[in-house]
């Protein structure tokens, strides 16, 4: 097994992975699964990447080695009010960074009197968040800003779920390992990612932005 995992944790560094994700791959392969998967996150500046590693046996020589790796690149939400009437944005987005939604539930007895404060920080945030669906454009940020930062989160279920409002922020990819071991590197998916995240946003972002102006105009043009 040792020969095994050398490979793997070869053709893994290959492409950019850290060498400590060996023990990680020791201990799934003391199971003998047939596949399994391992993650890796990494930041590039504001940019968050999130690394899900295929592991699969081959079942000709009973050997595993690295299939494919699926990356996500979350974004920082880019703050552009349309027009001066939305307030308060930028400070929402700023107080909803403070907040670490991912971890917030393993406070348990643990948590201290900062962390109860936290909670009041949450219900002000939570009141705000619903002072922007008064009009359309405060509707828009205030999805956007829940699936920054609830998403992929235990409290997903109270963000909307629009793939439209996630192209906003966030983009995910596949990449396969070639037979002889050699991959799309972690520099290269990165460059690719914010390429395919670029061109979402103008598709989808700014479709989903123009569509509520477009069909007041044509309304108004039928009257």
């Amino acid at each position: 097994m040792e020969k095994e995992i050398k490979r793997i944790v070869e053709v893994l560094t290959g492409v950019g992975f850290p060498e400590s994700l060996e023990w990680t791959l020791q201990v799934h392969l003391c199971f003998a699964p047939a596949k399994f998967s391992i993650t890796h996150e990494q930041f590039r500046g504001e940019d968050h990447l999130r690394y899900q590693i295929w592991i699969v046996r081959d079942e000709e020589t009973g050997l595993h080695a690295p299939a494919y790796y699926d990356a996500l690149l979350v974004r920082p939400l880019d703050i552009k009010p349309l027009n001066e009437g939305v307030e308060g944005i930028f400070v929402l987005n700023q107080q909803m960074q403070l907040v670490n939604w991912a971890a917030l539930l393993e406070k348990g007895e643990n948590a201290t009197v900062g962390d109860f404060a936290d909670l009041q920080l949450i219900a002000q945030i939570v009141q705000a968040l619903n002072a922007l669906e008064n009009s359309e454009e405060g509707a828009l940020y205030a999805d956007l800003l829940r699936l920054r930062y609830w998403g992929r989160t235990p409290f997903e279920s109270y963000a909307k779920q629009g793939t439209t409002h996630r192209a906003a922020f966030e983009v995910s990819q596949r990449f396969h390992f070639f037979s002889d071991g050699q991959g799309i590197t972690l520099d290269e998916a990165y460059r690719f990612l914010l390429h395919r995240l670029h061109e979402k946003r103008l598709q989808g972002l700014q479709r989903t932005i123009k569509e509520p102006v477009v069909a007041k105009s044509r309304k108004g043009g039928k009257a």
